[in-house]
């Protein structure tokens, strides 16, 4: 996420428990993935927007193995730990919503897929497939790519990429919606949530801070 939640350089006068009221959910309570293009395709049966038991259901289908995850504060932890700091107090939280997984296929493929956390829980928004290259040849790879996905938005003998119809595809163009990304000599697709997705994440979380630590239009000096 683009939003830096952590709390190094602050200088707390106190530390603060966690508050015992949940943050009222928020809205969007899900992310706007969308219903075209890239935000249609799935990985392995993994599609942006899952939640983690989905996830972890897709990936036994697909005969993935997990490997390890990883966790971190979720959305109403976030909320507090941000307002903290702009209160400049310390929070003590906890890590306890899924922040990642990785996972090893049948053939050697790994998968890692990103959550952020949103106020309905954590959200599949990142997933990168690594092939193995001692299994499967480019040639293979680029076939089987074409034939799931179809001809790409942008048109690349090694690097293609496929996005929503509404964006911009080309090297230089940073596509709003969620796109899909092959490196196929590095044996590695991206299927990622884009601008709009992540803009409407920070603008949430901004709101739900002002609820806790609003703006004030007079300073102490």
């Amino acid at each position: 996420m683009s939003l830096a939640l952590a709390l190094a350089g602050a200088a707390p006068a106190q530390a603060i428990a966690a508050p015992t009221a949940a943050v009222p959910m928020a809205q969007p309570a899900e992310p706007p993935i969308g219903t075209t293009g890239p935000a249609t395709f799935d990985i392995a049966g993994l599609k942006l927007g899952m939640a983690p038991d989905a996830v972890r259901q897709a990936l036994g289908r697909a005969g993935y193995r997990v490997e390890r995850t990883s966790n971190d504060s979720d959305f109403r932890n976030m909320v507090a730990s941000k307002a903290a700091w702009v209160r400049r107090q310390q929070y003590n939280g906890t890590q306890t919503a899924l922040r990642s997984i990785n996972a090893v296929g049948p053939a050697g493929e790994r998968l890692e897929i990103q959550f952020a956390q949103w106020p309905a829980g954590p959200r599949a928004s990142y997933i990168v497939y690594f092939g193995n290259k001692d299994r499967q040849t480019v040639e293979a790879l680029k076939s089987q790519v074409l034939a799931k996905f179809g001809q790409p938005s942008w048109r690349s003998g090694s690097s293609p990429k496929w996005c929503a119809v509404e964006d911009s595809c080309g090297p230089l163009d940073r596509p709003r919606r969620p796109t899909l990304s092959a490196e196929f000599y590095s044996w590695m697709l991206v299927l990622q949530t884009g601008p709009e997705v992540s803009e409407a994440y920070d603008a949430l979380v901004e709101r739900e801070v002002r609820k806790l630590a609003p703006l004030t239009d007079k300073s102490s000096f």
